[in-house]
This record gives C-alpha cells, sequence and structure tokens, in this order.
C-alpha cells in the first residue's frame, strides 16, 4: 500500500514536472511564432500578401516598393530578430551589456575599430534613394518590434539573458553591413603577424617567400560564382550560380525572400537587417558575388604618447583626437575605454609600448547599391548600379534572359605608391599614403567573352599588366581551375551539372602531395610500416576529399607538418630571440627539447608573441616542384617528405589507430553548428545545434570546407525556365528553435541537394494578408 502511494506520488510529480515543462515549452517557444496566415493591419499604402511557401520562405506582393521593403523589414524580424540585435550589438560592441564580462573583449575590439561612430558618419552621407530604402525597411522591423513586446523569440527570454530589443534604426543596418565588412577585409592580424617576423629577425626573402603580398592567410571567407552562356547549357538559355562560403553558424547568415511589387520582382539571398536581395535574379538579370579579396586595410606604427595623445608625423608632432566610450557590463561595473585616433585612424593595438592605428577603406565611404540591382534590367543598369558600391570589394558576375554574360570587380580599393600594406608601416613617414582608390572605370569587368564562361573564386582578377599594385589575399587557383574544368569538360549543362560543381570535393593540391609522397617513397623508401602503408594507399588514390577515406587524412596531416616545418624553419631567429628574453628555467629547458614535432613552432607563439600562422598551399607545392637550396637539411627534398609523413600518420595513428586504411577524414573533419546561447542549455542544445556530422572537402576544393566555414548558400538560375532554379541554405529560414523551418533545408544541404527557387509559380502553404491600417 505505501509502495503503491509512494509510486503514485513519483507519478503525479513527473506529470505535474512535464506539464509545467510543456507550459514553458509553448509559452517561451511556440507562442512567439510568427503569424504566418490570416490578416494584420500594418502602416503601408496598400494591400499585401506575404506568402509562405514549403520552406517558409517569405513571397511579398506590395502595391509600392516602398511597402515592399515596409514587409521584408516585419518578416526579418518575425524570423530573425534575435539575430539581427545580436549583429547590431556586436558591431556596435554592445555585447557584454546582455552576456556579462565574457563578451568585453570582443565589445572593446569593436569600440576600438568605431564601428557605430562610423555607421553614424555613413549616416550623414547617403544618397536620398538609400535613405528611403533604409527608413522604409526600419519602420517594417520596428512594426514588429512594437506590436510583439512581451512575445519575442525564446532567445530574449533566456534566464539571466533576457532582455527587449531596443528600436531599429537605419544607422543599425549600416552597422550588419559594416560587420560583414569587417568579417571579409580584417587583415589586421594577419600583418601583425607577419610583422613581428621581420622584427624578431626571419629571413625577409624566405618572409616573402612563404608570405607574399599577394597571398595573405591561408583560408579566408570566400566564394564560388560563375555564369555561362546559352552556348554551354542544354537548354539554350544563360545560368548562373553562386554559394557563398562563410563561417557556418546557426541561425545561418542569408534570410531568403521574394520582393514583388510594381517596378519590383527579385529573389534570392538577403542579410537579416539589411534590405534588398544581395544575390540572386529578377524577371531579366541575375548575379552572385564572391569576396574580392583586395587588401583595404594597412596598420600604422605610431610614435604616440599615450597620455597626451602626441603624435610624431613628417618630424612635426600632432595632437590625436581623443574618443571616449563607457562599455556597459551586465551584473559588473561600466568599463571605460580611451581611443585615440590619429591621422591615419584609430589606435586599435599596442604591442610592447607601441601603437599601432588602423587605416581601412570602410571609414572613407558606404554606398548600398543592392535594391537598384534588384531593379536593373541590363548590364549597363547593373554596372551603374555598382559605381555606388563601396565595400566590402566583391567579384560581381552577371547573366541575363537577353542571352548576355558578364563580371564586375567592385568597391573601393586603395591606391599604393611603392609600398606594399602586408605588414604594419612607419605611421611617421608620409611615403606610406594612400593616394585614393582605383576609379570604378578602371576597375576589371567583361561582358560576353568568347569563352561563353565568366567564373570567380577568390582569385586574383587583376591582370599583370594592371596599371596599379593590388595587392590581397587571393586565393590559390585550385578551386577557379577545377570550376573551369568543369564546366568546360561538358558541351551542354543543366541545373543538376551546376550543384554537381558545387559540390565538387577534388583537391589537385592535396593530389599533388599524394603523388610528391609516392615519388619520395619510390626513391628514398622507408623501413616505418605505417609510411609504407601511408604510401601505399595514395598511390592508388585520386584526389577526392570524401569524408569516408583515408587518403584525405594522410596529405592533410602532412600538409600541417610541412607548413609547420617551414614556418618553424623561418622562425628560428625568433625562436632564439624569445629564449634570450626568458629568465626562467623551464622555459630554457622547453627550448631544449626536440621531441615534439611542432615544438619550436609552439614555442615561438608561447614566448615570442607570434600567433599560429601557416604559407598556403600554392606556396608549399612551389617549393616542392622547384627544391630551392637553403630550405631542407642537405637539400634533400624526398627524404624531408618522407620524415614528415612519418610524423604526420603517427599522429593519425593517435586519432584513428591502425590500420591506416580504415582511417575516415571526415572523422576529422567533423562540423558541429553551435546556437551561440543554446549551445550552453544542458539537456536542451541538441534542438538548437547541428551535428557533430562528418564533411568531405577541404579549403582547396570547390566545396570548400574547414573547420570553421563552408558554403552558407548554393543558387543556381536558368534563365531557360526559372522554376527549374535551385537555392538553399545549410540550416533554415527560421531562428525560431520551435518553428519547422529552424533547420529544415539541413538534410537537402548535406548530400548537395537543394529546392526549387520559386519565383513565376509559387506554391505557398500560408498566405498572411496585410491591410492598410485605418
Amino acid at each position: 500500500m505505501v509502495t503503491s502511494r509512494f509510486l503514485r506520488a513519483i507519478n503525479l510529480s513527473i506529470a505535474a514536472v512535464a506539464l509545467l515543462l510543456g507550459v514553458a515549452v509553448y509559452w517561451y517557444a511556440i507562442r512567439p511564432l510568427p503569424k504566418t496566415s490570416g490578416e494584420i493591419s500594418a502602416p503601408i499604402g496598400g494591400p499585401a500578401t506575404i506568402q509562405r511557401d514549403a520552406r517558409g520562405i517569405p513571397h511579398i506582393t506590395a502595391s509600392s516598393w516602398q511597402d515592399a521593403l515596409f514587409l521584408q523589414g516585419f518578416v526579418a524580424a518575425q524570423d530573425r530578430l534575435w539575430q539581427m540585435d545580436g549583429l547590431r550589438r556586436f558591431g556596435a560592441g554592445e555585447l557584454a551589456d546582455v552576456f556579462g564580462p565574457n563578451a568585453l573583449s570582443a565589445d572593446e575590439q569593436a569600440r576600438r575599430m568605431r564601428m557605430r561612430a562610423t555607421a553614424d558618419a555613413d549616416v550623414q552621407h547617403l544618397r536620398p534613394e538609400e535613405r528611403a530604402q533604409l527608413v522604409a525597411y526600419a519602420k517594417g522591423v520596428n512594426f514588429f518590434i512594437d506590436t510583439h513586446r512581451g512575445d519575442y523569440q525564446l532567445e530574449f527570454s533566456l534566464p539571466g539573458h533576457s532582455y527587449d530589443p531596443r528600436p531599429w534604426t537605419i544607422s543599425d543596418s549600416i552597422l550588419v553591413g559594416l560587420v560583414m565588412f569587417r568579417d571579409l577585409t580584417d587583415s589586421s592580424h594577419y600583418e601583425m603577424v607577419k610583422g613581428s617576423l621581420f622584427a624578431e629577425g626571419a629571413d625577409p626573402a624566405k618572409i616573402y617567400t612563404l608570405f607574399p603580398a599577394s597571398a595573405g592567410a591561408y583560408v579566408n571567407p570566400g566564394s564560388n560564382a560563375w555564369a555561362v552562356s546559352g552556348a554551354h547549357a542544354a537548354d539554350g538559355a544563360p545560368m548562373a550560380a553562386n554559394d557563398p562560403h562563410l563561417a557556418y553558424a546557426i541561425p545561418g547568415t542569408w534570410h531568403l525572400v521574394h520582393l514583388k511589387a510594381p517596378g519590383l520582382d527579385v529573389s534570392g539571398a538577403s542579410l537579416p537587417g539589411v534590405p534588398g536581395v544581395i544575390s540572386g535574379h529578377n524577371s531579366q538579370i541575375a548575379w552572385g558575388v564572391t569576396n574580392l579579396q583586395a587588401d583595404v586595410m594597412d596598420m600604422y606604427a605610431e610614435q604616440i604618447d599615450t597620455r597626451t595623445g602626441r603624435y610624431l608625423y613628417g618630424n612635426q608632432l600632432q595632437q590625436a583626437t581623443l574618443d571616449t566610450e563607457l562599455i556597459a557590463v551586465k551584473g559588473a561595473k561600466p568599463v571605460p575605454l580611451g581611443i585615440w585616433i590619429t591621422r591615419h585612424g584609430p589606435v586599435v593595438e599596442y604591442v610592447h609600448g607601441r601603437g599601432y592605428s588602423l587605416r581601412w577603406s570602410a571609414y572613407d565611404g558606404f554606398g548600398n547599391p543592392f535594391f537598384d540591382i534588384d531593379r536593373a534590367q541590363n548590364f549597363q543598369q547593373f554596372r551603374d548600379a555598382l559605381k555606388h558600391f563601396w565595400g566590402p570589394g566583391q567579384n560581381f558576375i552577371y547573366a541575363d534572359k537577353a542571352g548576355n554574360i558578364g563580371y564586375q570587380a567592385t568597391g573601393a580599393v586603395p591606391i599604393r605608391h611603392g609600398f606594399h600594406g602586408d605588414v604594419p608601416l612607419d605611421g611617421t613617414s608620409p611615403k606610406f599614403e594612400w593616394d585614393g582608390y582605383i576609379p570604378f572605370e578602371q576597375l576589371p569587368s567583361v561582358f560576353n567573352p568568347a569563352s561563353g564562361i565568366v567564373a570567380t573564386a577568390n582569385q586574383k582578377t587583376f591582370p599583370a599588366d594592371y596599371p596599379y599594385t593590388v595587392d590581397g589575399s587571393f586565393a590559390d587557383p585550385y578551386r577557379i581551375r577545377q570550376i573551369q574544368a568543369r564546366l568546360t569538360a561538358k558541351p551542354k549543362l543543366t541545373v543538376d551539372d551546376m550543384l554537381a560543381i558545387q559540390k565538387d570535393v577534388y583537391s589537385a593540391y592535396d593530389h599533388f602531395l599524394a603523388r610528391q609522397v609516392v615519388e619520395a617513397f619510390r626513391r628514398c623508401g622507408s623501413k616505418d610500416a605505417l609510411v609504407r602503408q601511408a604510401a601505399a594507399i595514395l598511390e592508388h588514390w585520386n584526389g577526392q576529399m570524401d569524408k569516408g577515406e583515408a587518403g584525405p587524412m594522410i596529405t592533410e596531416l602532412l600538409h600541417e607538418e610541412l607548413a609547420l616545418a617551414l614556418t618553424s624553419t623561418l622562425m628560428q631567429p625568433a625562436i632564439n630571440n624569445a629564449v634570450q628574453r626568458s629568465t626562467g628555467p623551464q622555459l630554457q629547458n622547453s627550448a631544449a627539447r626536440t621531441d615534439r614535432r611542432d615544438h619550436q613552432y609552439r614555442l615561438v607563439g608561447a614566448l615570442a608573441g607570434i600567433p599560429d600562422i601557416r604559407p598556403r598551399p600554392l606556396v608549399i607545392q612551389t617549393l616542392l616542384e622547384n627544391r630551392p637550396a637553403g630550405w631542407v637539411s642537405g637539400n634533400n627534398w624526398d627524404m624531408w617528405i618522407i620524415d614528415h609523413l612519418a610524423a604526420a600518420v603517427k599522429i593519425g595513428r593517435e586519432q584513428q589507430g591502425t590500420p591506416i586504411s580504415r582511417w575516415k577524414w571526415g572523422r576529422l573533419l567533423r562540423w558541429k553548428v553551435e546556437h551561440p546561447v543554446g549551445k550552453q542549455l544542458p539537456f536542451v542544445s541538441g534542438f538548437f545545434d547541428i551535428g557533430p556530422v562528418d564533411m568531405s572537402g577541404s579549403g582547396t576544393t570547390v566545396k570548400q570546407t574547414t573547420g570553421t566555414l563552408g558554403p552558407s548558400e548554393r543558387m543556381v538560375v536558368d534563365f531557360g525556365d526559372f522554376d527549374k532554379s535551385v537555392q538553399n541554405l545549410p540550416e533554415g529560414e527560421s531562428g525560431h528553435v520551435a518553428s519547422p523551418h529552424y533547420k529544415d533545408q539541413w538534410p537537402a544541404y548535406y548530400v548537395g541537394k537543394s529546392f526549387p527557387m520559386e519565383f513565376n509559380h509559387v506554391e505557398a502553404q500560408q498566405t498572411l494578408q496585410v491591410k492598410p491600417a485605418s
């Protein structure tokens, strides 16, 4: 009897907890889901509809472009308000106000870069039409905020982080754009690291061999985009394709939308917080983008007195301006931050007592031409719109219904005379000033090339005889060569062929490394059983970076070994200097040990203050092809390869055991797409996150995939039939974890499939009627 009562009490307790949990889930997660059917009233000029298709993508039909942008702001807030608020806070340096001291360093960086001040200044220089577009969008966002107080998505109500969003401003939209600008152009860290190599006494010739001015960091956010004429298409009409490669996240970078009004009919990917479509198509033209990769940011070593702000320039003392910031921190006192601003820009970093100021093209202008692009009807109108695009510099590919294709480089690219900007410059000398920007009419442009193909994969598009010197973090040629090879391998291409190219995982670089191993093994041999196994596998491997293969894991581990070895050799003077500066016997003893594969390399990071950097694959391939003297012991490159292969496979054995034939590349290249807040919640983080999952690809494959980034969207537009066009996201359209569209596109994305880009015919699953407020 007692046992029965006890069990009944337990069951009742469990039921009560389940009921409370269900109520909480409903109240905080389900109740805030956006209204997508029925009828609402809004301050618009005429009746409108918002149709949602099977993936929750909004198709907006309005009576004016102003109403269309108002409703775009509204649906963006419906789906992604917490993400939008996070982006503006990240840009403005206001995360700590919500998330506490852990976010303070990110806030300090944003404040030092003066992101909010830059956005506010840009507002003052908007063209009237740009201002009108931003205002219409902001009104739509604020209509949602005002009509849903107490009913925002779950993240606004989480314990410890609950807050209400403030009204949206046009400065906020610019700030979101600046966040993307910074993500795609910030070379400051790399330039400081490279400059440290010179300061530590490394051989300048070797520095520029491993890290040339036109290369930059190994893997940057990049993209693929191409267009083919009707001569290459199965249906005889041009096609355009785009897949931007960015850091993966959930919610994702893009919000898909279709806007329709008199003079407007455009569909594609938008940036939450910014009006218009960034890449997509209208009834006449299609376009895609990749990052230009030009260097638009320089660091200047200033001789500045941090107490007074007096600094030396051209043999004269000048006065810096002091910008005083106060950073709000949840649960703590506000943190004051003083920022000196020199003629070059804000002082953003101090190293060994010296201040480094930042010169960035984003400080000099702003232009948002995308809504003009959205309405362009031909290549001339398209280019006219792009004249107003300030940055981040992009490669635009183009195709149109009339049968034309084209390419246009865009953005403000600095003119430098007689110097490069890949290391910190002498801030006291007038010799290192920019001389304005390259005129738009002189930027690379192509229209209807004889090949019938335009393609960009972040490679350098400035020709060898270009009148200006343009440096940057241009991609190695592996992706663009594979794209061009695939586009010309088949006489008539279809949408499915375009998708197949986007998910191509062949790496010419890794295949090259495999052949180097095989040839070196034939000449040198090895008694190491693991080396023999690896060589045998690589001899028959085809270069496909497939998640289930052992070959990619061998070559990527070898690549890491070779990169570390080359950089360690380069950095030996820095290691010696660091050891001499150290005083503790523990550091001295550490310097004497040589048993660790990357000991010298890591020691530099710990003692000399130089973070991990590595040469790009093309640099390593060039060295292996030419095999110059002065790099490896006895100039025996074959033995050098075999020795480092032995080190690489030992690391692989520690990770995945033996035999090597059972290794899986995907176990090393795993994605776990974590929600920034949801990942911290016990028991329920799996609802917020994706993965972990094994991935195929690498940094040198068309499907550029690394541990931090990959394709953030895929689009293929077919002018033969718009309804055959396809587009999809990695995650989903909605930022609401309880929405069926939070991560519903992931299964298709993972296997390289896509969804119809509904344009002429929309299969609406829900329809929201929007009536003008009386």
